[in-house]
């Protein structure tokens, strides 16, 4: 049976066994690490983000036949959802154009049921006491209204001499998302009040 005798010589190589182990430990561990590391800066690409303003516009459409405008709406050209809210402006110019195209305009305008008759569209376009029309509705990208208008019939005897009857649409659209902003402008959110509400 052997014995172990424990002499200072013994107790010295026995740590130096030891030393080794545990630096060799200690390096494969270091190594583990180091190769995590790399490993995660090899593997982390570049990532660029691109953020591109959405496109606000607006197309008004409409049909005219004789002296009937009819169908009177509005498209949505741009790359984002819109609210949007159109006006009618109705005047006298004169039927003749001066040299540089411009027409003179009465300063009075014409009456409603007497000068001219206007057949409503959609009930989805309401009348603010701004005397704008909002669309109560959000309208997608590429997508069109319903009819502001069936139809504007002109009573071209009722006209003053030498002078008709000019209709403006004029339209303003303000994209749907954030919804603050369309309140900050506008002072509601068109799909989310009533007609007492909407003062513009």
């Amino acid at each position: 049976m052997n014995k172990h005798v424990f002499t200072p010589k013994n107790l010295l190589n026995a740590s130096k066994r030891k030393a080794a182990v545990l630096s060799t430990i200690c390096l494969l561990g270091i190594g583990g690490i180091g190769g995590s590391i790399a490993y995660l800066k090899l593997d982390t690409g570049k990532v660029q983000n691109t953020f591109t303003a959405g496109t606000v516009v607006s197309k008004i459409e409409e049909d005219f036949q004789d002296l009937v405008k009819k169908d009177v709406r509005v498209t949505n050209l741009g790359s984002v959802p819109v609210y949007i809210r159109a006006q009618l402006q109705f005047n006298w110019i004169s039927e003749n154009a001066d040299q540089d195209g411009n027409s003179e305009m009465l300063p009075f305008k014409p009456d409603e049921g007497t000068d001219y008759t206007v057949v409503p569209g959609s009930s989805k376009w309401e009348k603010g006491s701004d005397g704008y029309y909002y669309y109560k509705e959000k309208v997608p990208a590429g997508e069109t209204t319903e009819n502001l208008v069936s139809s504007i019939t002109f009573k071209k005897d009722m006209a003053p001499d030498g002078y008709v009857l000019n209709v403006d649409v004029l339209s303003q659209n303000i994209q749907a998302y954030p919804s603050d902003a369309v309140k900050e402008t506008w002072g509601f959110i068109p799909d989310a009040t009533t007609n007492q509400e909407v003062t513009g």
